[in-house]
């Protein structure tokens, strides 16, 4: 479960070290098309242009990716329950209990119910 905790967090920080070193090759297009010479000027701007096609569609797919892992999230969470030892789901169950109302939360019954049927 730990994976799936964490995963999600190394994977978004990964992500933004990559947006950041994109960062700095689009700045450097830039640099390049402000050139003097219209060739390297012209080859600059061509790229700069697939560059930004490029980081649009990483930062859609990983917002995409992201929505739909945090969506997925309780499914995987109660199938990794129910295949727990003996005894470990239910007490996993009545960790996961809200102390005042003593119910299982909304998110979680749903899962189960998905995981079940």
């Amino acid at each position: 479960m730990m994976v799936w905790m964490y995963g999600g967090m190394i994977g978004g920080i990964i992500g933004l070290v990559a947006q950041f070193v994109g960062m700095y090759g689009y700045d450097q297009y830039y640099t390049l098309s402000t050139n003097a010479d219209p060739a390297i000027a012209a080859a600059a701007k061509f790229g700069m242009h697939e560059f930004e096609i490029s980081m649009i569609t990483m930062a859609a797919s990983e917002t995409l990716i992201g929505v739909e892992l945090y969506e997925q999230g309780w499914n995987w969470m109660v199938a990794q329950m129910m295949n727990m030892a003996d005894g470990k789901s239910e007490e996993m169950m009545e960790e996961m209990m809200d102390e005042e109302t003593e119910e299982v939360p909304e998110e979680l019954f749903r899962a189960v119910l998905n995981y079940m049927f």
